[in-house]
């Protein structure tokens, strides 16, 4: 069995004909039904997502639509470096591994998948202080949330995740375990999950070998201590924080509600601008929601993983479950936008209007209809 960071198990010389699971056709038939449509659909959604975000220039303008830019960016690199390696294992049935392929493969895919899976919630997080400074303290949101400011804030995320992961392209590597097998006993492959028999005399044995991508044997720190802390900077500390954040925003949303409320009515300026900041709160306090939900049930069970003395089956089978169900945040954040989000939906809204307008008016632009010949333009760029 292989947790996210591609580490296996030991073996497990329980027999197969006791458990009620078959854990590699639970895991492949999980990824194969559910992972498979969640990465076309997670896909298709963040690039578009991308696209309404470039198109907009009530987003390009602003620090929050920068970083909402980052998000998907990263988004995107967990689902092409974590939920696809999951996806074609179970899409082959003949176990084929990305990482198993090569030496750096073993190496570069871990680290990717490590740095994505760590850059992502972090940059929700500041995403979400970005809003919840806009929230209280809105006459200081314009000096301390530049766009300059937080793609400097950032850069500095991701130079620390990065740095910090460089240590797995040292420590991983492809071994070849040599197993010792009873020749009339059934074994379970760490790396596969595949139970062996192979028989021909009761008292002899045999050295099987299996190779596969996993820490430096012997190394207790990157064995037992690192996916804690990876656990901490992926899952629990983030969620820690988000929530927290959220509940910042919550009481300022509220306060600004009563401050509004007292307020005589006919500012119509700054109702809009008001409606606009609750907007994108709306939406990205769903967002946080959703990564705190989805996540919670994957850091639970890492956590406890290399503690779980068990059903190698049942293991394999409820990792499944939990890992399909943490890829939902990063594949469905298009959702909530175009549900929480106003502002999203009016971007939405003008480029289709505006694809629309080029198709139907693709030969009428004229010295009067210059906006109309950049819109028709970057659309015919970005579609």
């Amino acid at each position: 069995m292989e947790t996210q960071s591609g580490t296996p198990t030991l073996p497990s010389t329980t027999d197969p004909g006791t458990s009620s699971l078959d854990g590699p056709v639970v895991a492949n038939w999980i990824f194969n039904v559910f992972g498979v449509p969640m990465y076309v659909i997670g896909m298709s959604g963040n690039i578009l997502t991308l696209v309404v975000l470039l198109s907009s220039r009530s987003f390009r303008a602003t620090a929050f639509g920068m970083l909402l830019m980052f998000l998907s960016v990263s988004d995107m690199g967990v689902l092409n470096t974590g939920h696809i390696r999951h996806c074609i294992l179970g899409l082959t049935w003949d176990r084929v591994w990305i990482r198993d392929l090569c030496q750096w493969c073993c190496k570069i895919q871990t680290y990717l998948t490590y740095v994505f899976v760590q850059l992502s919630p972090w940059t929700l997080c500041l995403v979400t202080l970005e809003r919840a400074l806009a929230v209280t303290c809105p006459m200081k949101t314009a000096y301390l949330c530049t766009k300059r400011r937080m793609f400097g804030a950032w850069l500095a995320i991701f130079v620390i995740v990065t740095s910090l992961n460089l240590v797995l392209i040292k420590k991983m590597d492809i071994i070849s375990d040599q197993v010792i097998v009873d020749l009339n006993m059934t074994t379970q492959s760490p790396r596969t999950g595949e139970f062996v028999t192979t028989g021909i005399n009761d008292n002899d044995t045999v050295q099987v070998p299996d190779p596969y991508c996993k820490f430096v044997s012997g190394d207790f720190f990157m064995s037992r201590v690192m996916p804690i802390i990876y656990s901490l900077l992926a899952f629990i500390i983030p969620g820690v924080v988000m929530l927290t954040l959220n509940i910042i925003l919550y009481r300022g949303i509220r306060q600004a509600l009563k401050t509004r409320a007292s307020i005589r009515s006919g500012h119509e300026n700054d109702n809009n601008a008001s409606n606009r900041l609750n907007s994108d709160t709306r939406m990205l306090v769903g967002i946080s929601v959703l990564f705190i939900l989805t996540n919670l049930p994957v850091s639970v069970h890492y956590v406890y993983f290399h503690y779980w003395v068990g059903d190698g089956d049942l293991k394999r089978a409820i990792y499944s479950v939990v890992l399909i169900i943490s890829y939902i945040n990063n594949a469905f954040n298009f959702v909530i936008y175009c549900f929480r989000g106003r502002k999203f939906r009016a971007a939405l809204r003008d480029l289709v209007s505006c694809n629309r307008k080029r198709i139907e008016h693709q030969n009428s632009c004229d010295s009067q209809g210059r906006a109309t010949c950049r819109c028709t333009e970057l659309t015919a760029i970005i579609t």
